[in-house]
């Protein structure tokens, strides 16, 4: 028999496709072992998917635990830089009021040389 042909199927013909599919014709059994195997396969696959949902949650938590581990060590950098900032205003303020103090200091000393000066040339002339 021919492909497209009509003609009936000839006892060769049937002889013919009875052993080509002799060798590929599967028991009970085999398919029973078969499907053990699928099962077996998709336990696998099942175990695989709780195991890396199980990781997903671990490296969500790690990442929580770094973020806020970093966000406290950067509170407590900010804090210390706040700390020094403050010092060196303070430090600048009394930079600052001690060069007023050494001005007025140095126009005292003036003050008061003048008036020795003063009180000298008087004595002088007495």
């Amino acid at each position: 028999m021919t492909s497209g042909d009509n003609a009936p199927a000839t006892r060769a013909d049937i002889n013919a496709a009875v052993q080509r599919l002799e060798g590929k014709t599967a028991t009970k059994d085999e398919f029973k072992h078969l499907e053990t195997k699928i099962d077996e396969k998709f336990a696998t696959k099942i175990d695989l998917a709780r195991e890396v949902s199980k990781l997903h949650g671990e490296i969500r938590d790690t990442k929580q635990e770094l973020l806020s581990f970093y966000q406290q060590q950067t509170d407590r950098i900010l804090s210390r830089l706040d700390f020094y900032t403050a010092r060196m205003e303070n430090y600048r303020t009394d930079t600052i009021l001690h060069g007023h103090v050494l001005v007025e200091v140095e126009t005292k000393l003036k003050d008061h040389e003048l008036r020795l000066s003063k009180i000298e040339s008087d004595r002088k002339e007495s």
